[in-house]
């Protein structure tokens, strides 16, 4: 991620609009933050964070926090944040939840938080997101860390870059993980624990299966239930021996009764077919009467259709009388319709000669339409034109009047000009006044801070003399206590080889057999668990010794440092008062002057209190902050002069423009008035012309007679095309209605005929059956009757031939018995298949129990051995899960991912140790913890090696400049690594805020020749800090001004 633009509005001590473009560091590599205390360079820094994760750096406060005390009500807080990640180039905006001023009336508004993000593309940008989640995923995607994470990596905060440095492996493996992203190695680790869980539960799963089926059956091995069904297998055999016999038994019986009841069957079926055949027959003199009856009405259908044809056409002859009376109406209305017409017809014929006169005259006049309509339209343009003289004489006055104040403003804005030119060279002096306190104000703080260090480190070295006489005192008394307690030790021990001696026999000690004095009981009975603490106490304090001693070492070396600091700035202080004409920077530096007296001074302690007693720091901090203001008001001033100034230079550039425009406008205006006149002109004459033509009508009465004309003309035309439509449509409808009569006549002719004929055919059919025509309609019901009568006499005949056949039927089968059957119990035959099927019962209970248990047998025989393979996967499986987790059978609190990390740990920390050793002047080295027992995640832990002790001891037990230096190297170690890997994160910048004031000089010289190394690699470094020796090493500054209206911030590339 490499920084393009930054804009800040109303955002913490900035109340306007500030601008950074990035852009002007051109080839710089590094640049310095640099500006008084609480002016707004951490704020810079808060901005970039803000912009792209909502947060701070500090991470105390959030955007709603970061509004300017300073800026007004109508101005929102907003920051634009550009930056470029390899090819790609985005642009985050945000603003916060905030308090407005409305738009319309009093009070304020609340203005709720916005925020996006959008990618340059096609050179345009283009939106990619709005929603906080979505714009999340997308930094984190983009720049590919969280903010805790880009806090630790690629900002180092005020008071938190040792973060990375003294995080616990917990807190380190997510940042590995993030940036490297080993989510693979985890993701593995995940699937063994996995895959280990699964087969546990496989296994469980096969036992508890194979213990549900013994319980079924009630037994607790496999092979009791093997035994159980081989019994269970031999009663079966006995049970099926028993049903064959049976069922032959039941064959016999069934066959003998299956002959006995057929034949009583049959017998019974032959009486009852007779009985109901012969009670059939009793109908039999009905069934022929009404088999006639069905004949008759059969041949009387004919007449029955001949008699409702004949109905018919009456019907039809009737109709079409009554239609020809209608038609000879109709005939007589159109023939006197058609007389009415031809007199109206006649008329219209006597008007043709004056039609004909009308229609000449029409013509005449419709000569001179074209003459007419141009006179119309040229009264048309005539006003139009005198309008439009009217409106651009109006204008040429207004124009005129426009000029004549033009020419007195434009005099106005040229002597207001030289006003503000004179009242600027007064402020030529300006810079060098600004670049004059810039100095004294950077050497002054310069001078307080090595004051103020020398104070901390007189009174630490105080301290530690006085803590080291203490401890020295403590640590005699107690080698005190140790060696006395170490002698009486010494005498009981050899108080106890005293009581083993006996007389005549060697010595345990000295192997002689002669005991002159033998070692007596001390006054004191002492344990070796005694002598042991007082000799750990001894050794304790003989360490915290050791430790004072080298603490008090360490702060003489920095009384001895900052002493000679304070010589140093003394000796190079800035006299840059000189050809200064500003009084307050005069005074300022006479105070400063009187200062540096304190260099004949040699003793430290009287040095010091020369400094509280003689040095007016409060009156010089004050005499800063007033020339401060002073040069800001100035520079406003000037700032706002420059600015009227370029307005001025503006506003006469349009004025003297707008004036030539106007004076050309007039010259154009007066010609186009002049033109107007002239078209007026030429267009009345030709109106007169086109009068005397048209005479002797005028152009009103012209139109009025044309129209009349015209109207006369079409109500004749019309009149005529109406009469004579009509009389071709009457005698067309007289020719129908002739023609459609005719037509009738002969119809009803042909009609009268077919009623005759079939009078005659009906009477004569009547006859043959004794009926008259009467008689035979009201006897027609019968044939509503006829159906119903067929299917009785159909009924009756099928019934007949059914009841014949199957009586036939049975003497037949009859006929095939030679003997009658033996009669058979039917309770004989049902007890038998009773005990059959009771026995089939057992048996087919008896074959399920024992292919159940059959089937259970395979079944667990297979469980079992699916357990083995289950279990023999599972002991691969674990080994491998517990070694990729850190288990006992591996590296003990190390997992996979954890082990992978580790080796991109070792990477990242012989990359820092490359920049350390040099920073350090070669005595750290940082590597990888090695300790081992305890509880918890293990393995990415950081020590500090220290070649001075020949030992390695936990990172944070450095001072605070060593921590700083350490922090450094390794965010630059791990930014060499991540540029190393293919894809992933772009370290091109890093921020540093503070940090560099707990280093010496020398070791600050040490630590910029590592930063600047830097810009080879292409990476841009930013540092805010206050040491001097960075102002002057670092040329490119991005500089941070306070006053009592906010602050303001730029560039400025030397």
């Amino acid at each position: 991620m490499r920084p393009l633009r930054l804009e800040m509005t109303a955002f913490g001590p900035y109340p306007k609009k500030v601008i950074l473009d990035f852009a002007v560091l051109a080839n710089q590599s590094m640049f310095l933050i640099t500006g008084p205390t609480g002016a707004g360079k951490t704020s810079i820094l808060d901005a970039i964070v803000y912009a792209l994760y909502g947060q701070t750096s500090g991470g105390l406060r959030d955007g709603s926090d970061m509004r300017s005390d300073y800026a007004d009500a109508t101005t929102p807080t907003s920051v634009v944040f550009e930056f470029q990640v390899g090819d790609h180039r985005y642009r985050m905006e945000r603003t916060p939840k905030q308090e407005l001023q409305k738009k319309r009336g009093t009070g304020t508004r609340t203005v709720l938080a916005t925020a996006s993000i959008s990618e340059w593309i096609d050179e345009e940008w283009k939106l990619l997101a709005t929603k906080a989640q979505e714009i999340r995923d997308y930094v984190q995607q983009i720049i590919g860390f969280r903010v805790d994470q880009f806090l630790q990596v690629v900002l180092l905060p005020q008071g938190d870059f040792r973060k990375l440095l003294v995080a616990p492996t917990s807190e380190r493996e997510v940042l590995l993980h993030t940036i490297f992203k080993t989510s693979v190695y985890k993701r593995m680790q995940d699937v063994l624990k996995e895959e280990l869980t699964k087969s546990t539960v496989g296994i469980q799963d096969t036992l508890q299966k194979v213990e549900f089926l013994l319980s079924t059956y009630t037994v607790d091995t496999l092979q009791d239930l093997v035994a159980l069904t081989e019994e269970e297998r031999a009663v079966l055999g006995i049970r099926e021996k028993e049903r064959k016999e049976k069922q032959e038994q039941c064959d016999v019986l069934q066959t003998a009764y299956a002959k006995y009841e057929t034949y009583a069957n049959l017998v019974s079926r032959k009486d009852q077919y007779s009985q109901a055949l012969a009670t059939h027959q009793e109908g039999e003199s009905a069934h022929l009467a009404l088999g006639e009856a069905i004949s008759r009405w059969e041949r009387l259908q004919e007449v029955r259709r001949s008699m409702k044809d004949y109905e018919k056409l009456q019907d039809i002859f009737r109709t079409d009388k009554e239609k020809l009376e209608a038609l000879k109406t109709s005939l007589q209305s159109v023939e006197g319709s058609l007389q009415t017409l031809e007199s109206k017809w006649k008329q219209l014929i006597a008007q043709e000669e004056t039609y004909a006169k009308q229609q000449e005259q029409y013509h005449q006049l419709q000569a001179l339409q074209q003459e007419v309509e141009w006179y119309g339209e040229l009264v048309t343009k005539r006003n139009d034109i005198e309008a439009s003289k009217a409106q651009q004489v109006e204008q040429q006055q207004a124009l005129q009047q426009e000029v004549t104040t033009s020419q007195a403003e434009l005099e106005l804005h040229r002597k207001t000009l030289e006003g503000i030119k004179t009242e600027l060279q007064n402020y030529a002096s300006l810079g060098e006044e600004k670049l004059c306190t810039s100095e004294l104000r950077s050497w002054w703080d310069s001078l307080k801070g090595v004051v103020n260090k020398l104070q901390t480190a007189w009174d630490a070295r105080n301290l530690h003399s006085q803590q080291l006489e203490e401890e020295r005192q403590v640590c005699k008394t107690r080698e005190g206590l140790y060696h006395h307690n170490e002698q009486l030790l010494r005498q009981h021990q050899a108080y106890e080889v005293s009581l083993q001696v006996e007389d005549d026999s060697p010595c345990p000690v000295c192997g002689s057999l002669e005991h002159p004095q033998l070692a007596q009981a001390p006054s004191e009975n002492i344990v070796r668990e005694t002598v042991d603490r007082f000799r750990r106490e001894f050794q304790a304090s003989q360490t915290q010794v050791a430790t004072i001693e080298t603490k008090l070492s360490h702060s003489e070396e920095e009384v001895e440092r900052y002493s000679k600091e304070w010589n140093r700035l003394c000796e190079s202080y800035p006299n840059v008062t000189e050809g200064v004409q500003r009084k307050a920077i005069i005074h300022l530096g006479n105070m400063l002057e009187s200062a540096i007296q304190v260099k004949d001074i040699d003793r430290v302690a009287e040095r010091l209190q020369w400094w509280k007693v003689s040095a007016d720091i409060e009156t010089i901090d004050q005499a800063f902050k007033t020339i401060q203001n002073e040069l800001v008001v100035a520079e406003t001033t000037k700032v706002e002069l420059e600015e009227r100034l370029e307005t001025l230079h503006k506003a006469i550039q349009v004025e003297e423009a707008n004036f030539h425009t106007k004076q050309l406008e007039l010259t154009t205006l007066a010609g186009q008035i002049e033109t107007i006149k002239q078209d007026v002109h030429h267009m009345t004459t030709e109106m007169h012309r086109i009068e005397k033509s048209i005479a002797p009508f005028t152009v009103e009465t012209y139109t009025a007679e044309v129209k009349d004309l015209a109207d006369s003309l079409k109500r004749y035309e019309a009149d005529r095309k109406e009469v004579e439509a009509a009389r071709q449509a009457s005698q067309e409808q007289k020719v129908a209605l002739i023609t459609e009569i005719g037509t009738i006549k002969e119809q009803q002719d042909r009609m009268a005929q077919d009623i005759e004929f079939l009078d005659k055919e009906i009477e004569q059919v009547l006859a043959a059956e004794s009926l008259t025509i009467d008689a035979f309609k009201q006897e027609s019901h019968a044939f509503d009757k006829l159906p119903a009568w067929k299917e009785t006499f159909s009924v009756y005949n099928n019934e007949t031939l059914r009841l014949s056949s199957l009586l036939e039927e049975v003497r037949s089968d009859l006929a095939n018995y030679t003997t009658v059957p033996e009669e058979i119990a039917k309770g004989a035959v049902e007890t038998i298949e009773q005990e059959l099927k009771e026995l089939g019962e057992t048996i087919g209970t008896l074959k399920s129990q024992v292919l159940a248990k059959e089937k259970t047998i395979q079944e667990i025989t297979g469980l079992e051995e699916s357990t083995k393979v289950l279990s023999d996967r599972r002991a691969f499986i674990f080994g491998l899960a517990d070694l990729a987790n850190g288990g006992d059978s591996g590296m003990k609190g190390v997992s996979f991912e954890r082990y992978v990390l580790g080796a991109i740990l070792e990477e990242v920390l012989c990359a820092a140790n490359l920049r350390l050793h040099d920073m350090s002047r070669g005595r750290y080295r940082l590597e990888r913890s090695v300790e081992e027992g305890g509880r918890g995640a293990r393995g990415l832990d950081i020590a500090v090696f220290d070649a001075y002790t020949g030992a390695s001891r936990p990172a944070n037990t450095l001072s605070g400049g060593e921590t700083f230096l350490a922090s450094l190297g390794l965010a630059m170690g791990l930014a060499d690594v991540i540029q190393s890997y293919a894809g992933g994160i772009h370290l091109d910048t890093m921020f540093i805020d503070e940090g560099f004031g707990t280093l010496d000089p020398d070791t600050l010289d040490v630590a910029m020749e590592t930063l600047v190394a830097l810009q080879s690699q292409g990476r841009l470094v930013g540092i805010i800090s206050h040491v001097p020796e960075l102002q002057q090493q670092i040329g490119a500054h991005l500089v941070v001004t306070k006053t009592d209206e906010g602050s303001r911030a730029y560039f400025q590339v030397q």
